[in-house]
């Protein structure tokens, strides 16, 4: 669970701070005004440091860079599970609901790999991903690599089912995440007879 400290800085309300404009220029160079702006950057400083901007992808990827974040999470996964003394098939184009299998002795995993170019974790499972997760909970992972082009950090999570719903679990870590169903339409004009 990520934790928000929120320290507040006081306004103060005199001459030459801001008031109720939502526009401060901060010319003023009197000993209080210089102090105010000193705070202010140690405020915002310090904020930052406690409560880094999340990576939430807003910038669009051009499909080569998905294609490049696709295939080099993939290979993370696959490199991974195979240090592991795993045999790794791909199962990408057979739309099975995961993208490979890993099998060592009699253990056989379903492995759904979701990439990302930054440091978050957010991701969509289609219906099919989602109805194999459930259906194969106790071999299902899904396997998500941050910052898949530079310095990729493989996460490993599998389901849980609780009373509110399905969670994903990381292995070994402390991370949960939460699965929201959604439902979804998708509208088409068509034209009417006559």
């Amino acid at each position: 669970m990520r934790i928000i400290s929120v320290q507040l800085l006081k306004v103060p309300k005199k001459k030459n701070f801001p008031g109720q404009s939502n526009v401060w220029y901060a010319e003023e160079n009197s000993p209080e005004v210089v102090d105010y702006k000193e705070s202010l950057r140690d405020y915002i400083d310090t904020f930052e440091e406690k409560n880094p901007t999340p990576d939430i992808g807003t910038i669009p990827l051009s499909k080569a860079e998905i294609l490049a974040i696709e295939k080099a999470a993939v290979n993370e996964v696959t490199a991974h599970y195979k240090k592991q003394g795993y045999e790794i098939d791909s199962v990408e184009r057979d739309n099975k609901g995961w993208d490979l299998e890993a099998t060592r002795a009699t253990e056989e995993l379903f492995l759904e790999v979701k990439g990302h170019k930054g440091n978050v974790i957010q991701f969509e499972l289609t219906p099919n991903e989602y109805e194999k997760l459930q259906e194969n909970a106790g071999k299902y992972k899904v396997c998500v690599v941050r910052r898949a082009l530079v310095k990729p950090d493989l996460k490993i999570f599998s389901p849980e089912q609780r009373n509110d719903g399905w969670y994903l679990l990381e292995d070994g870590g402390n991370e949960l995440v939460r699965l929201q169903e959604k439902i979804a339409a998708k509208a088409a004009q068509i034209a009417l007879d006559d």
